[in-house]
Parts: structure tokens; sequence; C-alpha cells
């Protein structure tokens, strides 16, 4: 401690004390004279110092004093040449806040310097709307530099002036109008509702830039610009739509959010689908959202092929929440690219049971008339035309030939003509569709067969009471048709298989599902037989029906039993489907209860029931001779019918066999003709020189009738009528006593046998000869060369026959 206080007292120390207090007291005290608020010192300071950071200090000073000298002094510094006072005074001018100062702080945001550009820039930010004026004024400036600047400070400082922005946007000079939408765009969210309002019904112009603006600011003006998408002004509306489209992704959430807004689900649906792949992934995760699901369902149904891979890859990724893709995934099967539809098709498949009822309501809404409000659920015409089409609802009537029906929608009656042709006539006429309706009760699936695809319009079908309730409602009025190939939609259900089979056989009861889930049911074959046997229980005689046309189309022995017991059921239609069926199936085996159903009081079964004994065929031969020869028959003349008809159906043979024998060759296939045996009948046929079965067999009693060459005994051959001649008449000219031509007269024979088919014996042979023609004519008159007599009767045939114990009718 001596020691150092020894050095304190040393010559050297004392000195360098001595030189520190001097200078002290003649650093100017910058802080005592701001104290004060010495101005004049501060001023005379900076003039006289010469060390810049004392100056500095003084220039902030006054900012800080502040009062009326303040501005302009500070306004003067930032004038000046050196680069730190003018800083000084950009920061102070900022800090005092006097309006003055605004144009002079503009001035500087192009100063050489660029931290005085940037402390101008900070200090105009602190002015906040006082400058606007000044600021908007200066964006006429050419100087891009310039226009940079205050764009910024108008972005970072302006919020409560933007309707004095707005204005800006019409303003005469360019830049202006480009600054001002720059810095509304650098505004952005306390913008939206300024921009909004100032959308004009007549400014076009204005709106553009208000939604370029708009566009810029992004994903916090698409609430706005969603509300927009219904203004009373089309156009604005449109241009929302177009702003939030080139936003495009920001714009889908908050799009998808506003999906419960019912009023507005069409048109952000087509927002979404316009912005395209960026809404996928958004939309299959709004499935899970109950509030939302059916409208994001519907747009990604609408979307289409686009939407395949990621409902796909969304249900690889979790089966279990299979539930939300459901719908939009089984519409994906209506798409036609053929690889979208086979992976769409593997999920539904593996989804099974749950898919079934979408995939019925899809065919249900397949083929449809729209009217207003009102929808018909139709169905398809068969190898028809698909498509969607509308126009004015116009009668045709039959639709029996084109009429003056360009661009209409043509309403045409079942019958006449095929449905074929009624398409064409409408498709002549200048139609662009067609509604088929019955002209019977019920539900009809009219087919077109045509090898030629030239049908290019829809056409679907109605029931007749659908049909006129459409023409009192909507004729003269807009209605659309729609047609849809549903054929892959079959497919996917027949893949489900069992699954979907009770979900199926229910859908039998609606007119417009019935053909799809018939086909599909056919389609799974055996393991549909139980179920629809099952269902036959049902109180419903028209689904009965229906139910058994389904099994006869299944076939098998089950299938074939049950509806040989559907012979007995109570309702006519039921009995009359069952012996469609067992025709169809020709069953042996249902010969004897479809000979038993001819005693059937409606006269429709009793003919059902002769249709599928013809179409059984050579077994149900027997059963019907000896119902035929039952004294008890009260339908001897329908089972002599089928029997014409079975033998008609089977001929064939039996000519090939008897055409052999009229040329002398043995048929030794044939039954053994014993004339004086115990047998009364020997079945025979009558052949003509045609090599047909001549109308004549048609006499012959039913028994005698030969249906297989096997049964065959005799053949009658006819020769066929030819012409011989009788008498040459010939004349002579008077006079001359020359040749004149001569007149022929001429009848007819035909050579006929009586054959034995086994053995080709002639059992008996006539020549029969018509009569003659009249005598030679007195003189010869005109051209006539020759003259013949009438053709030799049938009945003359008939009785010679007869005479031989061949049993024709007269």
């Amino acid at each position: 401690m001596h020691h150092i206080l020894e050095n304190r007292k040393s010559p050297g120390f004392l000195l360098l004390l001595a030189l520190a207090i001097l200078l002290s007291s003649c650093q100017p005290n910058v802080s005592r004279l701001a104290q004060r608020g010495d101005l004049e010192g501060l001023l005379d300071l900076i003039s006289e110092e010469q060390d810049l950071s004392v100056r500095v200090a003084a220039v902030q000073a006054i900012g800080e004093i502040g009062g009326d000298d303040a501005a302009p002094i500070l306004i003067n510094f930032l004038a000046g040449e050196e680069e730190d006072i003018r800083l000084a005074a950009a920061r102070a001018l900022g800090t005092l806040g006097d309006p003055q100062a605004i144009q002079p702080l503009i001035n500087a945001l192009t100063d050489q310097s660029q931290a005085v550009q940037d402390a101008s820039q900070e200090a105009l930010e602190q002015f906040g709307d006082a400058a606007v004026s000044k600021l908007i004024e200066s964006l006429k400036s050419i100087n891009p530099d310039l226009r940079t600047r205050v764009i910024d400070v108008l972005s970072q400082s302006s919020r409560v002036a933007v309707p004095e922005m707005m204005a800006a946007l019409t303003h005469p000079v360019e830049n202006v109008r480009l600054g001002m939408k720059a810095a509304l765009t650098g505004i952005g969210s306390p913008a939206v509702p300024y921009l909004m309002a100032a959308l004009s019904e007549d400014d076009d112009q204005l709106n553009r830039s208000i939604f370029e603006i708009l566009v810029g600011i992004g994903e916090e003006a698409v609430p706005a610009l969603i509300a927009a998408l219904t203004h009373n002004n089309r156009a604005i509306g449109r241009q929302a739509f177009d702003a939030l489209v080139e936003i495009g992704e920001p714009a889908v959430k908050p799009a998808i959010a506003a999906l419960k807004d019912e009023g507005r689900q069409e048109v952000i649906g087509e927002v979404l689908m316009a912005i395209g792949e960026p809404s996928l992934s958004p939309l299959v995760a709004a499935l899970a959202d109950p509030a939302v699901a059916g409208p994001a369902g519907d747009v990604l149904i609408m979307m289409g092929l686009d939407s395949i891979d990621p409902l796909v890859q969304a249900y690889e990724a979790a089966p279990e929440d299979y539930q939300v893709l459901l719908r939009p995934l089984v519409h994906g099967l209506k798409i036609p690219n053929a690889i979208a539809r086979n992976k769409v098709k593997q999920a539904v498949v593996s989804i099974g049971e749950p898919a079934v009822p979408l995939l019925l309501n899809l065919v249900r809404n397949a083929n449809r008339v729209a009217f207003e409000d009102e929808t018909y659920f139709a169905n398809p015409v068969l190898d028809g035309a698909f498509g969607q089409v509308e126009g004015e609802l116009i009668r045709g009537g039959l639709c029996d030939s084109a009429g003056q029906w360009q661009g209409k929608i043509v309403l045409c009656q079942r019958g006449e003509i095929t449905f074929y042709e009624k398409i064409q006539n409408v498709q002549e006429g200048g139609g662009v569709g067609v509604i088929h309706y019955n002209n019977v009760p019920g539900a009809m699936l009219p087919m077109v067969l045509s090898s030629e695809e030239s049908l290019r319009i829809p056409a679907v079908a109605l029931s007749e009471e659908e049909g006129e309730t459409l023409a009192r409602a909507a004729l003269k009025e807009e209605v659309s048709v729609i047609s849809e190939d549903m054929s892959f939609v079959n497919e996917t259900a027949v893949e489900i298989g069992e699954p979907a089979i009770s979900y199926l056989i229910d859908a039998l009861k609606e007119d417009t599902l019935y053909y799809f889930s018939e086909e599909v049911l056919i389609a799974m074959g055996d393991p549909a037989v139980d179920p629809l046997i099952a269902a036959l229980e049902d109180d419903n005689a028209d689904f009965r029906s229906r139910l058994v046309y389904t099994l006869g189309k299944i076939g098998g022995d089950r299938a074939e039993e049950t509806i040989i017991e559907m012979l007995g059921d109570p309702s006519g239609d039921v009995r009359w489907q069952a012996a469609y069926s067992l025709g169809e199936l020709q069953s042996e085996q249902a010969v004897a209860p479809l000979v038993a159903l001819l005693d059937d009081g409606e006269d429709a079964v009793v003919r059902a029931g002769h249709d599928a004994l013809v179409q059984v065929g050579l077994p149900a031969v027997e059963p019907l001779l000896a119902y035929y020869h039952d004294e008890d028959a009260e339908q001897a003349e329908t089972a002599e019918s089928a029997l014409r008809e079975i033998f008609e159906d089977h001929a064939q043979p039996v000519l090939d066999a008897a055409i052999r024998v009229c040329n002398g060759e043995a048929y030794t296939g044939a039954a053994e003709y014993d004339r004086y045996g115990e047998e009364e009948v020997h079945p025979l046929v009558v052949v003509t020189s045609y090599e047909e079965i001549s109308y004549l067999t048609d006499s012959l009693p039913v028994d005698w009738l030969p249906f297989t060459p096997g049964e065959l005994e005799l053949v009658v051959c006819l020769g066929g009528q030819e012409k011989e001649v009788v008498q040459v008449c010939r004349y002579y000219y008077s006079g001359t006593g020359g040749s004149a031509p001569s007149t022929t007269r001429y009848r007819y024979k035909e050579e006929v046998k009586l054959m034995a088919a086994q053995t080709a014996a002639q059992i008996a042979a006539r020549t029969f000869r018509g009569s003659n023609p009249d005598y030679c004519p007195y003189q010869k008159t005109g051209s006539l060369g020759s003259i013949t007599g009438d053709y030799i009767s049938n009945s003359e045939i008939v009785v010679w026959l007869n005479t031989l114990d061949i049993p024709l009718a007269d």
C-alpha cells in the first residue's frame, strides 16, 4: 500500500492525471445540453466540434428535444454531405414524428447511402397512415428503386389508410396503380375486407386489379373469395372462381371446409376440380369428416380418373376404413379407362358385401329421365347407345316414321315396329334421345337387334303408366335422358359373389333393378339357387315369377324340380312363368305336369304349357297322345296342336329318310310295314318333288305322324304335276291355203307312288290326270299359242289314298 501511494506521488503519474482533467474539461457534454433543451448549444457543438461521434450524438439529441424548430434543422442535416450526419438525422426525424419530415424522408429513400435509405424507410414506417398520401404521390416517380421503397413502406406501415390506398387503384398513372397493388398485397389479411368492399358492379378493370391483389395475398384471402363465388354479379363470382383456382393448393383445405355450406357446394366442387391434383389427397382425407364427407365424395366422383389412385391407395393403406371411401370408389367403376376400372374393381370386390347396395344404386341411377325435380328411373335399351342428352320432350306416337324432331327428345309408344326401327326413325328425324314406354301395364326391357352399329342417340324405357304421366307433366318442356353402360358394375357384382346374393334377390322386386340383378344371379349360378328357392315363400306373385325365371336361367336339377312344383302356384302368372322356364330347360321330367297344365283354367297358362311341351319335343309325344285320346281331356285340340308343332320341329330327319325312299333307296332304320297286321296306324309322310313335306301331311291324324325316322312306315311320293299334249290344233290362211300358227291343248298329269320305307318297295302307284282344256277354237285368234286344263285336285289323291286305307282327311 505504501508503495502504491508513493507511485501516485511520482512526477509521471501526476502529469497523466493533469492531462486527463484538461481533456475532460474540453469535452462538450451533449447530455447536459440536451437536458437543458439547449438547441443553440447543440447546433454550435455540431458546427464547431471536430469529433464525429459527438456531432452525431448532438443531431440525435435535437430529435429528442423536439419543438417547432427541430424538424427544419434535422431536415437540413438530412440533406447534408456527411453520411453519418444524414443517417442520424433520418433516425431523429423518425423519433420526432413531425409531418414536415415526410417528404424529405421520401426523398432520402434514394440517398446514395444504403444505410440512410434504410433509416429513412424505418422513419417513414413510424409515421403510419399520416404518410400515405405523400407516399402514394411519390409512386408517380420513374425511379424504380424509389417505388420499391415506397411500396415496402406502405405495406408495413399502413392499416387504417387502406381505403385511401384502394382509391389509388384507379389512379390515372400506371406506376401508382401498380404500386398500390403491390402494397395492398403486402398488407395482406387486413386489406381483404376493404378489397372485397371495393368490388364494383360496373368497373371490371378495378375488379381485375382487386382479384390480382387477392391472389397475391393468397390463403388469407380464400374465405372472402369463397364467399364471393355466389356474388349477385356473375362476373364477380367467376373472377372469384378463377382467383381461387390460381391460388391453388393453399385454397384447397378452406374450400373443403366450406363444403358444409349447401348453397355453395356445387361451385366449390367445381373449384376443387379445377385446382385438380392438389385437391385429391385432402378430399380423400375429408371423407372421414361427417360434415363434408358427402360433398367431398361427390367431388371425387366427378374428378373420375384422377381420383382413382388416391382412393385405391387410401383403401390399401387402411382397408378397415373402407366405409368413407366406398361411395366414391364404387363410382369409379363407371369411368371409361379400363386399367383404372380394374384397380377400382379389385378394391370394391375386396370390400365385398357392404359395396353391393351402392352397386345397385349405381344401376338404379344409370338409366333415368329427369324433369325439373322429378326423376323417372328407367330400364336401358339393350345393345343401344349410351349418353346424356337434354331437349324438349315431344310425343312421337308409335314413331313408325321420321318426324320433324330436330333437337327433341321423342316419347315413343311400344308397338307395330321394332325398337331399333323406332330409334332409327327418331335419329333420322333429328331427335337427340328416345323414351320408350310400354303399351301394357308394367316395365319392359327393350332390345335392339341390328348387325350395324348405326344407333347414336341414347334411349331408355318406362312403364306405360310412367310414360303417360311424363307426357302429361313434361310435354314440350326440357327433360334429360341419361343412359350408362353398367356392364363393368355387373362384372364386379358377380366377382363379389355369394355375399351379394341376398341383396340381388331383394332387388328383383324393383323394376329398374330386376334385369341387372337377374343377370348377375344367373352369372353366379349354383350358389344362388337355394337362396332363390327360399325366397319363393314370398307373397308377391310378381316377385315369385321373377324368381322362377331366374332359377330357370340358372338351371340344374334342384332348380328344375322347384320350378315343376311352381306349376301348382296359386298365381296364373307364376304358373305361366314356370311353364315357360321348363320349356326353356326342355325338362323331360316336367312333361307329365305340363300335360296336366293343359287343363288349367287360364288360357295364357294353357298356351305356356303347350309351348313348353313343344320345346321339350319328342319326349312329350306319348304323354300328349295319351292326353289327346283321353275322353276327359278339355284341351285335346291344344294337345293336337302341340303334337303337330313337335312333328314340324323334328321333321327334317323324317324328310331325309323319305326322300331316299322316293329315290328308290331303302331306309333300313324305318319301321316294318305290315298291311295285314293288327296295327291300324301306319305312320307316313307325303313328300313332294321339291323335296319338301307336302302340306297334305297336315291332313293326317296326329296318330299317323312319324315323329322319328324309326316310326316311318310309308311314304307318299308326289311326282309333281307336269303338262302333256292332248292335241295340236292346226290352222290355215284362207285364200292361200298356207299354214297358220297352231294352238296346243295341254293337261296336267302326276305320278303318285306309295312306298314302304324300310324296303323301298312300291305298294301302289297311280298316274293322275287333270281335266282336258276346251276343244280347239274354231279359228285362230290373237296370240293364243296354248290352252291348258285345270290342275289335278289334291282331293283326288286323298280319295285314292283313302281307298288304300291311308286315312287322309277329305
